[in-house]
Parts: C-alpha cells; structure tokens; sequence
C-alpha cells in the first residue's frame, strides 16, 4: 500500500505541474481500474481493494495539490505568473516603475515548466 500511495503522490505530481485539473479525472479512473485489475490478480477481498483505491485516488489528488503549489511558489519567486502555454500573464511592477515612468521592465522570462519550448 505504501508504494501505491508514494507511486500516486509523484504521478499526481507531475500531472500538477503540466496539466490542468481536468486531468485528473481521467487519471483516477485509470488509477482506480489498475487498482482494481491488481486487487482482483491477487485476491484480495473487496474491502482491501476499495481501500486501496480510496488510497491510490486520495494520493494522486495530494500529489496534485504539491505540483500546483511548487509550481505557484517558483513562478511567484521568479516574479510574475505563468500560464499552462509557457506564457506570462502578469508581470509585478519594480519600485522604479511605479515612481519613475522612465524605467524600463524586465523582459520576463520563460516560465519554469516551459523551458525548452518555444514561448511568445
């Protein structure tokens, strides 16, 4: 059950970093029919089973979670926010733009999950 659950948390992970939450309910579903097809290979009973894909879809989710968070806190420490296509959204203003109009912005830079690809 443990590396059921570790196996999730790092698929939901990596899921949370790359793609949207709607991506989610096809992972549990396919989550859940592994679950299922490896508690039924080696006849466990019923309750084990749901139990461990209570615990394999409640990892994925968590794991999600972490993604998102890790990817919300670098592109907030890089200073502007990302969106899923690799562009800014937002830049925050510096200091000397807010009181000097003669300072010029920062070109932003890629986006963490976007490196390597090309950006606009």
């Amino acid at each position: 059950m443990m590396m059921l659950a570790i196996t999730a948390v790092l698929i939901g992970a990596v899921l949370g970093m790359r793609f949207k939450i709607l991506i989610l309910l096809p992972a549990t579903v396919i989550g859940s029919s592994a679950t299922l097809g490896v508690g039924v290979a080696h006849s466990d009973g019923f309750w084990s089973i749901l139990l461990a894909m209570v615990l394999a879809i409640a990892a994925l989710q968590v794991g999600y979670l972490a993604g998102t968070v890790v990817i919300a806190l670098q592109s907030r420490r890089q200073g502007f926010a990302c969106d899923r296509r690799g562009g800014t959204k937002a830049r925050w203003l510096s200091a000397p733009r807010i009181f000097n109009q003669s300072a010029p912005l920062k070109k932003p830079m890629p986006c963490a999950y976007a490196v390597g690809r090309r950006t606009q």
